[in-house]
């Protein structure tokens, strides 16, 4: 809130804002209405409202008085125009305030009906590179579910999630297998799975570094690999 209004913030909030985009999405919504507030305060010297006007605010506070009585000085301060610009800033905040309340509601996901495995790094793998992977199922539709971190941003290509038979892995060009998706940013991501393929069969997970070469063949170059456990046939 500080921050919205111009105050100075502590050197830990402000490298906190740093590595937090929403945070500094909320900072600039709450730094606009401040700004509507402040346009506010030159506005002097405007008409008089109309009586129907008083009328409207007597009815509302619940007094008699239509106009201010003679022979007392009106106090200089906000006129209705102003109080009617800050009722508009601070309507617009509380706006602020709900958006801010559902961006930061989790979004239910549906629960995992295979355990977790942790996929196993294989030569080549970036160090530090993590990945784990759990089948969910929600009315009656399959999705696998990847978690992963510390693979670096590819130059020039893509991480490929494949699904593949073990039992073809010795012989690597009849290899059997199913591509389910692209990695993308977001820390965890959901791959939907077609209704009729058999997980106990494609039970061996895939995270490939792919080139941009037009190929959607695997191109041989497997980062982590795992296998799912107690995998359903979704038949």
């Amino acid at each position: 809130m500080l921050l919205a209004l111009g105050e100075g913030p502590a050197h830990s909030e402000t490298g906190y804002l740093d590595g937090c985009e929403g945070c500094r999405t909320e900072i600039a919504d709450l730094r606009t209405v401040a700004g509507i507030g402040r346009e506010t305060q030159d506005v002097r010297d405007l008409p008089a409202p109309p009586e129907h006007v008083w009328h409207m605010i007597n009815a509302d506070v619940g007094t008699a008085e239509t106009k201010p009585r003679p022979g007392l000085r009106r106090r200089r301060g906000p006129t209705w125009r102003t109080t009617a610009a800050i009722a508009a800033a601070t309507a617009l905040f509380a706006a602020v305030l709900v958006v801010s309340f559902v961006r930061r509601e989790p979004v239910p996901q549906a629960a995992c009906t295979v355990g977790t495995v942790r996929l196993t790094p294989l030569a080549g793998a970036p160090a530090g590179a993590s990945v784990t992977a759990c089948v969910a199922e929600e009315n009656g539709e399959r999705t696998l579910r990847i978690a992963a971190g510390g693979l670096p941003a590819p130059s020039d290509g893509f991480y490929e999630v494949w699904l593949i038979d073990p039992s073809s892995l010795q012989s690597p060009s009849t290899v059997r297998l199913v591509s389910v998706g692209s990695l993308g940013t977001h820390p965890i991501e959901d791959f939907p799975l077609p209704p009729t393929l058999d997980l106990t069969r494609y039970s061996v997970i895939d995270v490939s570094a792919e080139p941009n070469d037009g190929n959607a063949a695997h191109s041989g170059h497997s980062l982590l690999r795992g296998t799912l456990l107690a995998a359903p046939s979704g038949k």
